[in-house]
């Protein structure tokens, strides 16, 4: 059993991403860039955070970034890193480590999170069936993952999926 769920959806643009709990209560937002110049933001129970990207390797094609969620005071809450030639990250979050890793789904988006013993503690799952117009998502979290954190890997996922 889940200790959070996120529901999470999105309209056809991709770019907002409407987050409540499982109950349907509305809990902020995850705003992805528009503009060059733009901030990825989270917004989650009247708090602001940040998306902060550094490109780690150049590659011929795409090339990889480490990604990381800072608080309004500038503080790091959580940092991840793709794993090569791979749709995955190895997650730091609030000090403990995570894979965050992808599953196979025909159309769909599916990731499971695991901990450092490769125990499966968490899962996104994509539930909107099949159509492009307005997506929705579910993510089960453990009690150690926090909803600003589950956005950040949530943000992880897309970010990887629908580049």
């Amino acid at each position: 059993m889940p200790a959070t769920s996120l529901l999470i959806t999105c309209g056809f643009s991709k770019f907002r991403y409407a987050v409540a709990v499982a109950s349907g209560t509305a809990k902020g937002e995850l705003r992805l860039k528009t503009w060059p110049n733009d901030p990825i933001v989270i917004d989650f129970d009247g708090r602001s955070y940040r998306i902060d990207y550094a490109r780690t390797r150049d590659g011929f094609v795409a090339d990889d970034f480490r990604f990381s969620l800072v608080d309004g005071n500038g503080e790091t809450l959580a940092s991840a890193d793709k794993v090569k030639r791979k749709h995955d990250y190895v997650a730091n979050l609030h000090g403990t480590t995570f894979r965050f890793e992808k599953r196979a789904g025909l159309f769909s988006l599916r990731y499971a999170l695991l901990d450092d013993t490769g125990r499966e503690v968490g899962t996104l799952a994509e539930t909107t069936g099949f159509t492009l117009w307005k997506r929705s998502f579910r993510f089960d979290l453990p009690a150690s993952v926090d909803g600003p954190t589950g956005l950040f890997l949530f943000f992880l996922a897309v970010n990887l999926h629908f580049r």
